[in-house]
């Protein structure tokens, strides 16, 4: 059974402890993160979001990322990475 964890709006460097240790509980579970309400994403945040897809990805288990925001695209092109580093297709629409 898929597991479903939405992301706070907020994902500050304070943030991304609290969604390492979250994704955590799901390793080895399939997983899909809503990102519809995510209001700023920062870099750490976007790191513990990769290190999770290629761990999902290493242990051959699903893992998907949903219904980003428009503010969640933009901080990716604001950091300089393609959607595609966090499990995103550039053709996936935006969260209204």
């Amino acid at each position: 059974m898929t597991k479903t964890l939405d992301l706070a709006a907020q994902l500050d460097s304070q943030a991304a402890k609290s969604l390492f240790d979250e994704l955590g509980k799901h390793i080895g579970a399939p997983l899909e993160i809503r990102a519809g309400k995510v209001a700023f994403l920062g870099a750490m945040a976007v790191q513990t979001l990769i290190s999770a897809r290629l761990q999902w990805q290493s242990d051959s288990v699903a893992f998907s990322l949903v219904e980003p925001s428009e503010a969640f695209f933009a901080d990716l092109t604001t950091l300089g990475l393609p959607p595609e580093a966090v499990g995103l297709t550039a053709a996936m629409e935006i969260a209204e």
